[in-house]
């Protein structure tokens, strides 16, 4: 029998974000809006899952999700992969509390507003995922349905949409951000570190301290906060505050078992564990098809996870996604890069005091690497002061390659009109 569906409120034309706390909340809401299916029959792990994600999301209008019958995973204590959750900016649209056929300048603006937005979270005594405990032993990652995406993977890559937890060792400042991890045996996830990123600034100082990093992997969320964790801020800036500011009320956090972190208590399973800074700790990891259409990060040892706890509610929805992107092609990271880079690159021209922006943009073919911003033009070099100003940005160090500004007459949505801009 079907479970019944939550009736979620509707604020302003579109739904209250504040009522999708859950991933069973949002999938609700998109079997309300016919943009969410189930696969019963059974698929492979290996690739299969990989391709028909894939497929899905180039088709227009591809819906969310949800495999419930994966080869090998009939008697694990997690059975079910939800992916495609974000995969097209009507569903950014119904997570942002927007009608679903908002345009993407509004989607750009609401963004905008509300990552300026700061509030603090609420710790709370426990959460559904407290429900199982899972510790020694009786720790297997290899119970949860983690696909390998794509062939020529180095193995399942069991982190690919889900926010990283781990704690400025300084300041206590958290950080939460997608980063890749794949399956290294039943209590190991390595992973790729990129130094430039917020975890990878927490690792260099445990390095530098000689000291462990405590870290949590949060599996299957409300949309927002995947987004956040997708979404480049700045160091100073906790992912926390932001959610508790754009959604407009704190975010519940429960503590781990194993350590101090704070983790979202709305989380359907999380990995606690340890990182150590000694590379004879390390364990092989990569390749990966990557957000930029290639493969990426060669199959070499990389820092690693030691998994200390499993947490999770019972029957837990392990959650995924696609990588890898070409024209016509996008994934989740690529709506999510899109989006919130514009928001982010406009906010920053605005605290650099550069005038007359009036609006960002970055399209789903180029995402990280080209964005357009139009300008009412006041003075000389003023594309030069924008482009400097978004090359000071920290997330600049391997994104924003090429920077285009362009006056009002061109819409940054219409390919046409920048090509022409371009050419003339």
């Amino acid at each position: 029998m079907a479970t019944p569906t939550k009736e979620l409120k509707k604020l302003g034309g579109g739904y209250d974000p504040r009522e999708v706390k859950t991933v069973h909340d949002w999938i609700d809401l998109l079997k309300d809006e016919g943009e969410y299916r189930e696969v019963n029959v059974k698929v492979d792990w290996d690739c299969e899952i990989g391709t028909i994600a894939r497929y899905c999301m180039s088709a227009k209008n591809g819906v969310a999700l949800l495999f419930d019958n994966i080869k090998g995973h009939a008697n694990t204590f997690c059975k079910k992969l939800f992916t495609n959750s974000v995969s097209s900016y009507g569903r950014f649209n119904l997570a942002l509390g927007l009608p679903k056929d908002a345009s993407t300048r509004e989607l750009v603006l609401t963004m905008k507003e509300g990552y300026k937005k700061s509030l603090s979270p609420k710790e709370v005594s426990t959460a559904p995922h407290k429900q199982n405990i899972l510790k020694g032993d009786d720790i297997n990652i290899e119970e949860i349905p983690v696909p390998k995406w794509h062939l020529w993977d180095g193995g399942r890559f069991i982190n690919t949409f889900a926010p990283v937890i781990t704690r400025d060792p300084d300041v206590g400042r958290y950080n939460m951000g997608i980063y890749r991890g794949m399956n290294a045996g039943p209590k190991h996830v390595s992973c790729l570190m990129a130094p430039s990123q917020g975890w990878g600034d927490h690792y260099s100082k445990a390095q530098q301290r000689q000291e462990p990093m405590k870290v949590a992997f949060i599996y299957g969320c409300n949309p927002l906060l995947t987004i956040l964790a997708g979404s480049a801020f700045g160091r100073l800036v906790s992912e926390y505050d932001v959610y508790g500011g754009l959604v407009g009320e704190p975010l519940e956090l429960v503590q781990c078992e194993t350590s101090d972190l704070m983790v979202p208590a709305s989380a359907e399973m999380v990995i606690e564990g340890t990182m150590s800074w000694d590379p004879k700790d390390f364990k092989m990891e990569g390749p990966f098809a990557e957000h930029c259409g290639y493969y990426g990060g060669g199959y070499s040892l990389k820092p690693t996870v030691e998994v200390d706890c499993i947490t999770y509610r019972d029957d837990p929805i392990f959650q995924g996604s696609c990588e890898s992107i070409r024209p016509g092609w996008p994934t989740e990271d690529a709506y999510i890069t899109s989006l919130s880079s514009s928001a982010l690159v406009w906010n920053h021209l605005e605290a650099c005091g550069v005038p007359g922006v009036t609006d960002v943009w970055m399209n789903l073919d180029g995402p990280f690497f080209m964005i357009y911003v139009q300008i009412r033009q006041s003075y000389r070099h003023q594309a030069k002061q924008i482009a400097s100003a978004i090359w000071g940005m920290s997330f600049a160090n391997w994104a924003f390659k090429i920077v285009m500004v362009v006056e009002e007459d061109i819409d940054l949505r219409d390919h046409g009109q920048l090509e022409w801009a371009l050419c003339t």
